[in-house]
């Protein structure tokens, strides 16, 4: 639910998107602590989405980045996202 919350944030504006940004970096921590996975993916599949409005070449290697670790994982889904998002 944070997850998509964030999402929301993300394309609301500047104040919004920082915000965004600090419940999906939680969700990362807390996902990747708890060692959800698939959670842990689509906060970083969220980051990735709304960095590109603020920074298309960060956002770029973030989504690559999840890209391949996605395809390592075995989640396609998420790594088809990823890469559709960095073009």
């Amino acid at each position: 639910m944070e997850i998509e919350c964030a999402r929301i944030l993300g394309v609301l504006g500047e104040k919004e998107r920082a915000a965004s940004l600090t419940v999906l970096q939680k969700a990362r921590a807390e996902a990747e602590e708890a060692g959800l996975v698939p959670l842990l993916f689509e906060a970083r599949l969220a980051q990735g989405e709304i960095e590109v409005r603020r920074s298309p070449v960060e956002a770029k290697a973030l989504l690559l980045e999840l890209k391949k670790d996605a395809e390592a994982k075995g989640f396609k889904r998420v790594a088809g996202l990823a890469a559709a998002a960095a073009h």
